[in-house]
């Protein structure tokens, strides 16, 4: 896949009735995920689907209350996990996919250094 999209973020006002909210960004793993109710990062109470498929949908197993903010954040971790072995085939879907995580842990530094008090260059 490409990383098409700087998106690495998605808001929703919970309703107290929906469960399922749509993550319209390209996410590899679950854990490559950071799902928030209010300002409470969530461990537990819901599922993820669509890791590799472009977009996917986080479901609650209880609706978020009315008013409340659901987010669902990309934050890859900054590791690098492939491992390319001179000589062999090249594995053109491991390196894109090695290469699009790295855009995405860049997009995520962008989006939390774009969120801090910033002292000009000069």
């Amino acid at each position: 896949m490409t990383v098409s999209s700087q998106q690495i973020r998605v808001s929703y006002n919970g309703n107290g009735v929906s469960t399922a909210f749509p993550i319209p960004f390209l996410f590899y793993a679950n854990t490559d995920l950071l799902v928030m109710i209010g300002s409470a990062v969530q461990s537990s109470g819901f599922t993820v689907t669509g890791a590799g498929l472009g977009s996917g949908t986080c479901t609650f197993t209880t609706a978020p209350a009315n008013g409340v903010t659901v987010q669902v954040v990309l934050s890859v971790p900054f590791t690098q996990l492939s491992n390319f072995v001179d000589g062999t085939a090249f594995p053109s879907a491991t390196v894109n996919q090695a290469l699009d995580r790295s855009i995405q842990a860049s997009l995520r530094l962008q989006d939390q250094v774009g969120r801090t008090l910033r002292a000009p260059d000069a």
